[in-house]
């Protein structure tokens, strides 16, 4: 939660989502930096379970890992998603062929993007 008390990042961080890059916020972040600060007033998230009432309920998408193309935001609900929300991360930012080989290296079953079609 050192965002969350740092206000120093907070200027970076707007800049780079003025700027149209992809922001990605996994676990308590959403509830905890980017709601309270108004980054993504109009962004579909997710975060941690317990946090969701901190997420507006228009806002709120109850799954493991939400990327919402309008805004470029990808976030994800905790430690367990971290693997589907690091092969989304490889989708989006070098393609879905090297999601799927890294994929297969981690020797995982498919997940919520099936890398493996």
């Amino acid at each position: 939660m050192f965002f969350a008390i740092a206000p120093c990042w907070l200027k970076p961080l707007k800049q780079f989502h003025r700027s149209g890059r992809i922001v990605a916020a996994i676990c308590a972040a959403p509830a905890t930096v980017l709601v309270p600060h108004d980054i993504f007033p109009i962004g579909n998230m997710t975060g941690f379970p317990t946090l969701k009432d901190k997420i507006p309920a228009e806002q709120w998408q109850d799954k493991r890992v939400v990327w919402d193309a309008r805004v470029k935001l990808l976030t994800s609900q905790g430690p367990g998603t971290a693997i589907d929300f690091g092969l989304k991360i490889i989708d989006l930012l070098v393609g879905r062929e090297k999601a799927h080989e890294v994929a297969s290296q981690l020797v995982m079953a498919a997940g919520i993007y099936n890398y493996y079609e």
